[in-house]
């Protein structure tokens, strides 16, 4: 699960089986936050299509988020985000408008959506949606 909160990235990830599913074995929940402050850099490695065999399989992309107190074993890797681009632009928004400026959420949302949206030109007009569905549900839980 990931969530941009009012300060930072949360990043959970819950309790798996591991030891190829065996039941005495299992990894823990595990929780990590990164404040936008220690955030350096948000990549995406684009999934695509790949051939093992003869079988034709789709690989998801993937976030990688870098901190700066972090060595390249710290960072976290999120994986399956439906737009992973526009969570990248989001984030690094998101950072760069808790660095400048102090704001409330609702307008840090507002004005990360608005600098992502001039980056990206009318192709993410989904991310434009799921923005203002998060605006709502914030003015809706405030209220």
């Amino acid at each position: 699960h990931v969530a941009l909160t009012t300060k930072g990235l949360l990043l959970v990830q819950d309790e798996r089986p591991a030891c190829w599913g065996e039941s005495c074995c299992s990894v823990a929940k595990r929780t990590k936050f990164v404040p936008y402050s220690q955030l350096a850099e948000c990549n995406v490695q684009d999934g695509g299509w790949t051939k093992t065999c003869t079988i034709d399989t789709q690989s998801l992309s993937k976030v990688k988020v870098r901190t700066s107190t972090s060595n390249c074993h710290d960072d976290a890797m999120i994986v399956g985000l439906e737009n992973p681009h526009g969570f990248a632009q989001l984030a690094m928004a998101l950072k760069r408008q808790h660095v400048a400026t102090p704001m409330n959420m609702q307008d840090r949302m507002e004005s990360a959506a608005s600098a992502v949206m001039a980056n990206a030109g009318e192709t993410n007009q989904e991310v434009a949606e799921l923005l203002r569905e998060i605006r709502d549900e914030l003015r809706r839980s405030n209220s």
